[in-house]
């Protein structure tokens, strides 16, 4: 996730709180509060569900303060623990007259 090459990586996170490791060759190590906060993601562009500022092709979801970001299907997979938790934003859809009415 995110981007790099041999000499730069950038929009790359991981867990120091579960890792144990504060320091690493490439990324920016976040605390389990931060992992499992969309801002941290929205902020270095990632492209989550129900937001435009960084695309609308709508690629991550989150489960603020419960989970980690995932991929937008992974929480359409029978078995999850959080199948259909979530709620779908609609974007650009319209239900009882609202535009943007998430179900």
């Amino acid at each position: 996730m995110g981007s790099g090459s041999a000499s730069c990586v950038s929009n790359c996170f991981w867990d120091i709180d579960t890792s144990g490791q504060t320091q690493s060759a490439g990324g920016m190590g976040k605390t389990t509060a931060e992992m499992q906060t969309e801002s941290t993601f929205t902020d270095a562009g990632w492209d989550f569900m129900g937001e435009t500022a960084n695309g609308t092709e709508d690629i991550w979801w989150i489960l603020e303060e419960q989970d980690y970001p995932g991929l937008w299907w992974e929480q359409l997979e029978e078995g999850n623990q959080n199948f259909f938790t979530r709620p779908i934003p609609i974007v650009g859809s319209s239900v009882n007259g609202t535009k943007g009415t998430t179900l």
